[in-house]
């Protein structure tokens, strides 16, 4: 079967994460010492994604990262997509809460991105 490129408009361009919007809801796992807090929590605000048609992009603390993905599936709220990275396939569903906001599954909780604007 041939699949022809699909491309959700809503993603394409950089996000960063969003650490006031992030930990507004973030819920830590019972017994989580303050220093673990305080280590995930430092992290929040770095990570950078940029989407084009075709390929992610990622940098945090310096640290790039590039994948080819495509999109599978698209609704009114969300994009699934599978990225090909060196592990293999991974499935990552994402949601849109507002044009210039999104947010993807981290474990229990969500993770939200503020798009950048260039």
């Amino acid at each position: 079967m041939l699949w022809t490129r699909r491309v959700d408009h809503r993603l394409l361009g950089t996000w960063r994460s969003d650490a006031m919007l992030t930990l507004s809801e973030w819920v830590f796992a019972e017994g989580t010492s303050d220093r673990a807090k305080a280590s995930l929590t430092s992290r929040f605000d770095k990570l950078i994604v940029r989407y084009t048609a075709e390929q992610v992009f990622t940098e945090f603390e310096g640290d790039q990262t590039v994948c080819s993905y495509r999109v599978i599936a698209i609704d009114p709220s969300s994009v699934a997509i599978v990225r090909r990275t060196d592990d293999g396939n991974e499935i990552q569903h994402i949601h849109f809460t507002e044009p210039s906001v999104l947010w993807v599954s981290a474990g229990r909780n969500r993770e939200f991105f503020r798009r950048v604007k260039t």
